[in-house]
Formats: structure tokens, sequence, C-alpha cells
């Protein structure tokens, strides 16, 4: 193990760890386990600072390497040989969690506001969603009157500052959480796009989508 140092200690992928506390996800049929990761170079510095009573105290600082580039992506890891099957890289690290389903399909989302469905054999994006604020928590998935859902918080992440949810109306909220509910029509056998609206009562984005991967097109 690389200690701290004065000048700091490279390392990776970084303070956050590579899968942080994002829950993973697993398709018993296909024998794989789904993970979002973190791809965060730093270095680890030994610094002199006061006690801060009570507060996270580090004795020392992680800094970003400002010429490296920061990343992130979904790993589908065969669990019963370790190896991995496929990996889907995204633009920025990823935190939240992600989901997998019995229909073939993975969700999960990125701090820049996209929500994507995922083909679980090979990775190939199947469906996008942009939320306007992080989606940074762990899908879920339940079903009404033998309709299936999938829903996720949008409020981005304070951590690795993706952008919060701003609703501008009521009044009285400044900033909070949108939900995105996904769900198929069935119409025609295809998926049809959704208008996203606020409800007053309970902020949520609605985006229509199949929760099988047949008929899923990319947008």
């Amino acid at each position: 193990m690389t200690l701290p140092t004065a000048q700091g200690a490279r390392m990776l992928p970084g303070a956050n760890g590579g899968v942080e506390w994002s829950p993973i996800a697993v398709d018993p049929e296909l024998g794989v386990s789904y993970a979002i990761n973190l791809h965060q170079p730093m270095t680890y510095h030994v610094e002199s600072s006061a006690y801060p009573q009570g507060k996270l105290w580090l004795g020392g600082a992680f800094k970003v390497i400002p010429s490296e580039q920061q990343s992130g992506n979904i790993t589908a890891v065969d669990y019963n040989t370790g190896k991995i099957r496929w990996q889907a890289k995204t633009p920025q690290p990823m935190i939240g969690g992600i989901l997998a389903t019995a229909g073939g399909l993975v969700f999960a989302g990125e701090g820049n506001g996209r929500f994507r469905a995922y083909d679980s054999r090979n990775g190939k994006v199947l469906w996008t969603f942009n939320a306007g604020a992080g989606v940074n928590a762990p899908p879920s998935s339940y079903a009404v009157d033998g309709k299936q859902y999938v829903v996720v918080a949008a409020g981005g992440n304070v951590q690795l500052d993706y952008k919060r949810a701003i609703i501008s109306s009521p009044s009285r909220w400044n900033e909070g959480e949108w939900a995105i509910t996904a769900a198929h029509p069935r119409r025609h056998g295809r998926a049809c796009p959704g208008h996203p609206r606020l409800s007053r009562g309970r902020p949520a984005r609605k985006a229509w989508m199949p929760a099988t991967s047949a008929g899923m097109t990319s947008a």
C-alpha cells in the first residue's frame, strides 16, 4: 500500500473507490453481475489541519489530477468465471446504482441527466431519457395490474457535484428530486415517447418505454 505524502501519492480508481456505495445487480439467467464504476485519478496528500470538532477529518486531502481524464463505466462480469462480459463507458464517473430485469434489460443513470436502458447481454444502448438533473440513485422496478414499471430518483449528487434538480413551481420548492417512471404502453408493440410532466403533489417526470428489449430503439 502506497502511503500519502506531502507532494501527493497517485491513487486509482480514486478516493471514492471503484464502485463506492452503488448497489450492483445480478441476472441469474445469464450468470452475470453488473456494477457501475468510477475512474478518478487522484493524488493523496498529507496536510496539517486542525481537528474540526466532530466533523469529517482525513488528516490530508484527495486532489484530482487535472491532466488525467475522469470517466465511468458499466461492467458486466460472469460471476462463475470472474471474466468481464462487456463494458460500457460513460463520460463521467458513475454513482447511484443499477437494475437488471428478467426482460433482458439493464438500467443505469448518469450525472449528466441521462437515464439509459442497455441490452443485458452485450451492453448496447436501447433507450435514453434525459431527466434534466443527475440520475444518481438506484433504479427500482414494480408491477401494477400486470404492467411493469421502472422508477428512479433524479436529484443529482453532492459528493461528485452533479446537477441537482431545481423546481420553480410551486414556489416553495427551490431544490428537490424528480422521479422518472417508465412503462410500456403496448402500442403496436413499439415504445412511444412520453411527455415529461411535473406533478404538483409529487415531483415526477414520465417517459414511456418497454420493460423488455423487444421493440426498443435508442433515442
